[in-house]
Parts: C-alpha cells; structure tokens; sequence
C-alpha cells in the first residue's frame, strides 16, 4: 500500500490495564462474611472487560490467599473473566506495588490503565488513573461507566481490504 493513499490506516494497539481490589470493590464492608463477592458488582467489572477489553491485574490482599484467589478466578470465569498477573507485594502502599508492577511489565506498547479500589494509598502521578469505590457500595454503576471512559472503549469496526494496515 502506498503511504500516501489517504484510506491507509495505522492501527496501534493500545494494553489496557485495570489494576483491581476486591473488598469494597466487589462486595461492600455491608456484605456478610469473608470472600463475599457481590453479583451486581461482579457484572459490572465483566461490562468494564467486555467494553474496552482490558486485562485484570490484581492488586488486592486476595492475590496472597490461595483460597480466596481460587474462589475469584472461579467466579470470574463465570462471567468470562480471566485474571492476567498480579501485583508484586511490596509490603508497603498499593500504589508502590502498581507501579512496580507496570516498571517490570513495561513495554514497546503503550499502555493505559485504570486503578480500582477503596484505599486510596496510590502515587500522586496514579491519581489521575485512579478511580475509588466507597467502601459501603462498591463498584457502582457511575465507577464503572467512568473507568469504560477513561479507558476507552472498544471499538467493532472492520477494517477493509484497502485499509488494511501495513
């Protein structure tokens, strides 16, 4: 194709990460008992995937207990939802295991990502990625559409034969 046809298209492939808490994202402190997740707030993370094709990353204390991490997976896979990585655990703010996370991950890509939680122990430089949960509610519908946003979302288009890119 010649590059100076006006229908060539340069496609860039955008990684989009979520960085997840569970506990005052997924359930609510008014849900009953430990490893509660809510089915409201379970489909709303699976809407946030679907709708910009993000990958999960974890950042939750759940990644450190086998028993609750196995119980995520299991109903995120309910919903077609697969957990790609999790944070390393630095021991100190969550933010610091974020952004040790995307300096090991880094890559020619670029990429964008969104932080969900009801801490609010992140970066000053995070704080415009960050989106926070009320502890009592969780992942609302407005959180969520929000964090679609902020992402992007995905779009269905077909790219033609001519427009294909090089």
């Amino acid at each position: 194709m010649d590059c100076s046809d006006t229908r060539s298209v340069l496609v860039i492939l955008l990684m989009k990460i979520l960085f997840l808490d569970v506990d005052g994202v997924l359930n609510s402190y008014k849900t009953g008992g430990r490893y509660a997740l809510t089915r409201s707030r379970v489909r709303r993370l699976a809407h946030i995937v679907s709708s910009t094709g993000c990958k999960i990353v974890l950042s939750s204390t759940w990644r450190k207990d086998p028993y609750a991490l196995k119980r995520l997976r299991r109903v995120l896979k309910y919903r077609d939802i697969e957990i790609a990585a999790a944070t390393p655990d630095l021991g100190k703010e969550r933010g610091l295991d974020i952004q040790a996370w995307i300096v090991d991950n880094a890559s020619s890509e670029p990429m964008k990502f969104a932080i969900v939680d009801d801490d609010s122990d992140m970066l000053d430089h995070q704080l415009p990625h960050f989106f926070q949960t009320d502890g009592d509610y969780g992942l609302t519908e407005t959180i969520a559409y929000r964090i679609i946003e902020h992402l992007g979302r995905i779009t269905h288009d077909r790219i033609s034969p001519s427009t294909r890119p090089i």
